[in-house]
């Protein structure tokens, strides 16, 4: 594929969710309100300082949730926040509502300011719980292990792992620092040349070596786009100022960036193509929520001549949640699809970063 000069064959490819960041203490998608709200959480991660609206904006959004059947995960807050500021922006600008609802000009100006600031607050939240380095222990030294473990299978030689992730926190470039105990016997390759070095800027040639490819589906916490150049670098603030919040490369509801726009659509297109070619994906943590994902999926697998192998790590789902995500996933889909049989799901519900969990992983996928 053009553009794709970098791409190498991989009989396995790496697909990591929010569970597989948990065990770091990230909690980044799953009731998420509960970090927004819990004082002694946000004293403990040094959390800033919110909008006294915030907590009840952030409550009453909660409740609309569970009543839409809308599980409580930071991309539904934000999806929810942005549809309200939305509905308010329509009111502002169509004369006709404004007449016809004159008492509650105010009142929608006002509902509209706090949206904002809720949106805001979430934000800041976001980038100072996902920026910080956390202390992982043997868990983290595991983890690193098995990736590089994946690598070496897809080819001894010349190890090569895709890795594609939607999480925004930088758990993988820590695991990968050469300040820890041992050096990485596979290189990690996330398209900042020097992995977390300040002020580089992101290049899809840094994709051209070997190694574990990481590839940021959703941006980062600490990868910023430059107002001018439009080129993402990376900085890894201690604060965040309002300037650098606003150029925050990250993909969530209310900040989508232009579609096919590098390095998301880098990222996206590599994910297709090794989806063409790969013999099984493991997706760890992954909830089988995410429709931009799904699309790629099961549009990927109409392309197949023979499907690849869903190897789900989970400790919540089983291959018929699985499959009835991808279904529903496939109703929505503008592309040619295929849902795979739920024979050729298997999953392991374990949580990811217990003890002894390597092994587990490596025979789970091993086996057949």
């Amino acid at each position: 594929m053009q553009g794709l000069s970098h791409l190498k064959l991989a009989d396995t490819v790496l697909f990591l969710g929010a569970g597989a960041s948990e065990f770091a203490g990230y909690k980044t998608f799953r009731d998420f309100g509960d970090l927004i709200l819990d004082s002694v959480l946000r004293y403990k991660e040094r959390l800033p300082e919110m909008s006294v609206d915030t907590p009840r904006l952030i409550a009453e959004s909660r409740t609309a949730l569970e009543r839409m059947h809308r599980p409580a995960t930071h991309d539904n807050y934000l999806w929810l926040l942005t549809d309200y500021h939305n509905f308010c922006g329509k009111f502002d600008t169509h004369a006709g509502l404004q007449a016809r609802f004159p008492k509650i000009k105010d009142e929608v100006h006002s509902f509209d300011t706090a949206s904002m600031t809720v949106i805001n607050d979430l934000t800041k939240t976001t980038f100072c719980h996902y920026s910080r380095p956390r202390d992982t222990g043997t868990a983290g030294e595991e983890v690193k292990s098995l990736y590089e473990e994946l690598a070496i299978q897809n080819k001894y030689n010349e190890p090569f792992l895709p890795i594609f992730t939607t999480n925004y926190d930088l758990l993988i470039e820590d695991l990968f620092t050469e300040t820890r105990k041992a050096s990485p016997r596979v290189p990690l390759v996330n398209g900042i040349p020097g992995r977390t070095r300040h002020g580089s800027k992101w290049t899809p040639k840094a994709y051209e070596a070997s190694g574990i490819h990481l590839y940021r589906l959703h941006g980062c916490v600490s990868w910023f786009k430059d107002p001018q150049s439009e080129q993402i670098s990376f900085n890894r603030p201690d604060e965040i100022s309002g300037d650098l919040l606003s150029n925050l490369c990250v993909m969530f509801p209310g900040r989508e960036l232009e579609r096919g726009i590098d390095p998301h659509g880098f990222g996206f297109k590599t994910l297709y193509s090794s989806l063409l070619t790969c013999q099984k994906v493991l997706f760890i943590g992954f909830s089988f929520r995410d429709d931009d994902v799904m699309h790629i999926l099961l549009a990927a697998n109409a392309s197949r001549k023979r499907p690849f192998r869903y190897l789900v790590i989970d400790p919540r789902i089983g291959p018929t949640e699985v499959l009835k995500n991808l279904r529903g996933a496939a109703r929505r889909s503008a592309f040619r699809v295929q849902l795979p049989q739920e024979t050729n799901i298997s999953c392991l519900n374990l949580n990811f970063g217990k003890p002894n969990f390597k092994n587990t992983v490596l025979k789970f996928i091993n086996h057949k």
